[in-house]
Parts: C-alpha cells; sequence; structure tokens
C-alpha cells in the first residue's frame, strides 16, 4: 500500500525545476500544428484502408 498518493502529491510539481521553460513551451507550441496534421492523416489513412477492405463484394 505504499503507492498510494494523494492527489496534491500527483498534481503539483514538487520543485521549480520540474516546470517547463519558456523555451520549452515554446517548442511545444510549435510542434503542435505539426503533429495534429500527422495524427490527422494517420486517422484518414486508417479510414481509407478499413473502407477499402469492406468495398467490393456482393450484388
Amino acid at each position: 500500500m505504499n503507492n498510494i498518493v494523494t492527489v496534491q502529491d500527483v498534481v503539483t510539481a514538487f520543485a521549480d525545476f520540474m516546470e517547463p521553460t519558456n523555451a520549452e513551451l515554446d517548442a511545444i507550441e510549435q510542434e503542435m500544428p505539426r503533429a495534429y496534421r500527422r495524427v490527422l492523416a494517420a486517422e484518414r489513412d486508417q479510414a481509407n484502408r478499413a473502407c477499402a477492405s469492406t468495398a467490393g463484394g456482393a450484388a
């Protein structure tokens, strides 16, 4: 039972160095639109493959 912690312990950083720097936040912000486009493209490809595998067949 040693692994039980309070929500505050989990959510709150215990030291200042745990918080991202402004440079790190800026890098994340710049990466997000590209990452989002990659996710959308992957979802599109997956949907296209699913449709292609069920296409054709009975008349």
